[in-house]
């Protein structure tokens, strides 16, 4: 498991009044803020910095340029400690007053474009406050960065971690731990900084400064009774979709967080995240899902920012291809064998092609081929892996489809030797083809076997979609068989088939499934030639009960 970003914060405090500004007197005239800074005696205080940012804003490395259209003003008040900021537009913004040795912070909202003054009063400066902390860098981190939500303050951290952050005014700061190079925010702690003695505050920083900051909400209940066991750092995915997803949430998906029952936050990385199309998947991952207890959660949106604490490397178990979105964190074939997918980026999104756990040299971007000249290949080459037999991953989003063709042979005379072992997976190939993200796992060679997840909750009389290419099949000619653990069952044999493709030479199968299916079954469905060699159409299917605890989602 990654480790959550763990601060110990040393906060210095000088003792002087806690009094913050608030809304005052109002000026029909504008839509601003008017106001008076003094400092501790009421004195005006001239030539006092006057920063004002959205709520959410994180600092760059240096100060942002003035564009009141986007919330950012620079300014200083005038001789008497008056200054004034013209028409805002709506939205939540931090207003820093800065002086000598005094500071200040005030939130503002502004609802709706009325002509109104925000704010018309006297703001007292109070001295500031030194905070100095430490993050648990990771081993693969150089510095990190240490900033504080809606300030034009920034640092950054040593290679051991340490940090200090000297005048910090008062009021309530989300200081947050930003990575080195880009803006990912990496964990953040709300802090009130008021006048007290020395206060130290230890704490994980994935907390949030509220949770009513977070416009919409949704409770997910994972109920597990019907486990057989209890399942240890398990990754699964929550998909949400209907009428109930609101459609005012971010299309950006920005701030999301995830919370248990006792307000902790829980890992997970989003892989699709649209509520204009009411639809959205992020994957959990969870310390332990004992067998006999139900889990529920709490998922937060819909507050405006950068996207925090989705992260992938903390959920998967592939982090080391972190340029990439990860899909699921690793599968495990008949043999019991250990493989890793390679991910597939930017051509068709929710790809994956991988082998035996190792990236082609050519894994930087994905893209489907038919099957019919290129066979699988990422940026138009072919996968040559250089050995008669090899496993090949494949992931696919349902509502996608695709093809893939598996040579028998391996390349010569710069061509591909076709044989009619070829597969072809389409939108509705897969035990759950309604329900998001479906891995399957081709391996080459004779028989075929083909690894399926089964679905997330029991399967009733589901049905298997396969489609197949061959020259050769037809109705009279094929028949089909369902194994449990190696033993014959009876189910319902009868196959359902499409007309062949004559360009393509594809007939598509269906079959129908168990009644119910257990965690660590192995269902075969073969489908083979009648009266011929089964060996060279024959396919296992393996289905592991179960990918993912029974799920609901409540809005």
């Amino acid at each position: 498991m990654h480790k959550w970003f763990l601060f110990f914060f040393f906060v210095i405090l000088s003792s002087c009044s806690d009094k913050v500004a608030g809304r005052g007197g109002v000026d029909e005239t504008s839509n601003g803020i008017h106001a008076y800074v003094t400092d501790e005696n009421g004195n005006g205080v001239a030539s006092a910095m006057v920063i004002l940012r959205p709520v959410n804003y994180l600092a760059q490395n240096s100060m942002a340029l003035q564009n009141l259209d986007l919330g950012i003003y620079n300014g200083t008040t005038d001789e008497y400690g008056h200054f004034h900021i013209d028409t805002l537009v709506p939205g939540e913004y931090i207003l820093e007053v800065r002086a000598p040795e005094l500071g200040t912070l005030t939130k503002l909202v502004v609802e709706k474009a009325t002509l109104q003054d925000v704010l018309a009063d006297t703001i007292s400066l109070q001295k500031y406050a030194s905070l100095t902390g430490k993050v648990d860098l990771a081993p693969d981190m150089p510095y990190a960065r240490v900033a504080i939500l809606g300030m034009d303050r920034v640092v950054h951290t040593d290679k051991e971690g340490n940090f200090s952050i000297d005048g910090v005014p008062s009021g309530d700061i989300i200081t947050v731990v930003l990575a080195a190079t880009e803006d990912k925010i990496l964990g953040e702690l709300a802090l009130n900084i008021n006048p007290s003695e020395e206060l130290s505050i230890g704490g994980f920083i994935s907390s949030p400064s509220s949770l009513d900051e977070w416009k919409y909400s949704a409770d997910i209940a994972i109920n597990t009774q019907d486990l057989t066991k209890d399942l240890q750092n398990y990754s699964f995915p929550i998909h949400f979709r209907g009428g109930d997803f609101p459609v005012g949430s971010s299309l950006t998906g920005a701030d999301l967080r995830l919370y248990d029952a006792k307000e902790q936050a829980v890992e997970f990385a989003v892989t699709h995240w649209s509520p204009s199309t009411r639809e959205g998947t992020i994957w959990v991952r969870l310390d332990k899902i004992k067998a006999s207890d139900a889990i529920n959660l709490k998922l937060y949106w819909g507050r405006p920012g950068t996207l925090s604490l989705s992260t992938p490397e903390n959920v998967f178990d592939t982090a080391q291809w972190a340029a990439v979105v990860p899909l699921q964190n690793s599968f495990v074939d008949a043999e019991g064998d250990l493989r890793t997918p390679v991910y597939a980026t930017g051509s068709v999104p929710g790809l994956v092609i991988g082998t035996d756990g190792f990236p082609p040299e050519f894994s930087a971007s994905g893209t489907w081929f038919d099957g019919l000249e290129q066979g699988v290949g990422i940026h138009g080459f072919p996968l040559d892996f250089g050995r008669e037999n090899y496993t090949v991953q494949i992931w696919l989003r349902p509502e996608l489809e695709g093809g893939i063709w598996l040579s028998r042979d391996n390349k010569a005379g710069g061509n591909w030797n076709h044989s009619e072992r070829a597969f072809y997976l389409g939108g509705d190939f897969s035990i759950n083809a309604n329900r998001g993200l479906q891995p399957t796992q081709i391996t080459h060679g004779s028989p075929y076997n083909t690894y399926a997840r089964a679905k997330d909750s029991v399967a009733l009389h589901e049905w298997v979609h396969l489609a197949l290419r061959c020259t050769t099949w037809n109705e009279d000619t094929l028949q089909a068989q369902w194994y449990i653990n190696g033993q014959a069952v009876k189910t319902n044999n009868d196959l359902v088939l499409s007309e062949p493709d004559k360009m393509r030479d594809t007939l598509y199968i269906a079959t129908e499934m168990f009644e119910r299916s257990f965690l660590g079954d192995i269902y075969q469905l073969q489908i083979a030639k009648k009266a011929l060699d089964p060996a060279r159409i024959a396919f296992d299917a393996l289905i592991q009960r179960p990918n993912n605890p029974l799920i609901s989602v409540k809005f």
